[in-house]
């Protein structure tokens, strides 16, 4: 009797385990069991940050960071929405402008020699993008209040990839409503397009520097108040698009 109950507790044991695997696998019948999401917060530049050891070197220092992450092609064009509402009295033509400007950097140091992305305004939209957001299918630029979720962080961008392609599907940038900005590089705001050029690397997943010797490349992962340095590309920049596409 005693053999019976044990190979009867064995039996349970293995169909038990056996379930929990094919549980963990991801369910092939819904795509989206294979989306993964990311998130990116870039945050104020304090005292003390930026370590490393060395000295600023200018933006002519070849660093950069990628993850593997991509989109799809050899040539893929990228379209964004702009939602243009803002707490900050910036016009829609003051805000559009600065948002094309930061992509135009990007594409202008990518060259045209076969595999090339290019960014597409594809216009306005109504869509908002929560502290903790879901893909909805539009590649999204706004403001929002961040605080909350991300206390003090100037910006956040949110992107979504499939785990087995490693292919990019979205991409969502915010910029953090409850902070100054300005499109003038006033002092005492966050200027829109210097931000923006920095995020929109995060859009062709291009990772934060944080050592002090990058502290002139537009993917330097602090901001500062006034900043404009990051609205051009330095040396470590150019090479990451140009690594990737």
């Amino acid at each position: 009797m005693k053999k019976y109950f044990i190979v009867s507790i064995l039996l349970a044991t293995l169909l038990f385990s056996a379930s929990a695997l094919v549980q963990a696998k991801p369910d092939q019948q819904n795509p989206a069991s294979d989306v993964e999401r990311g998130v990116f917060v870039h945050y104020p530049h304090v005292k003390g940050q930026g370590g490393g050891g060395g000295s600023a070197t200018g933006d002519q220092v070849n660093d950069f960071k990628y993850n593997g992450i991509h989109w799809p092609g050899l040539t893929p064009v990228i379209d964004y929405k702009i939602n243009l509402t803002n707490d900050e009295g910036l016009s829609d033509k003051q805000v559009v402008s600065a948002v094309d400007a930061a992509f135009t950097e990007w594409t202008n140091h990518n060259p045209a020699d076969g595999k090339y992305i290019r960014f597409s305004y594809d216009g306005t939209t109504n869509l908002e993008t929560p502290a903790n957001p879901s893909m909805d299918n539009a590649n999204t630029v706004s403001f929002e209040p961040l605080n909350s979720a991300y206390p003090n962080a100037i910006a956040v961008t949110f992107y979504w990839y499939s785990r087995g392609t490693k292919e990019l599907l979205e991409t969502d940038t915010v910029f953090n409503s409850d902070l100054p900005w300005s499109v003038s590089g006033d002092s005492s705001s966050y200027d829109l397009q210097n931000i923006a050029t920095h995020e929109f690397g995060h859009w062709l997943l291009l990772g934060d520097l944080y050592s002090v010797r990058d502290r002139a490349l537009t993917m330097y992962g602090y901001g500062s108040l006034g900043e404009i340095i990051k609205s051009t590309l330095g040396k470590g920049d150019i090479s990451g698009i140009n690594k990737i596409y």
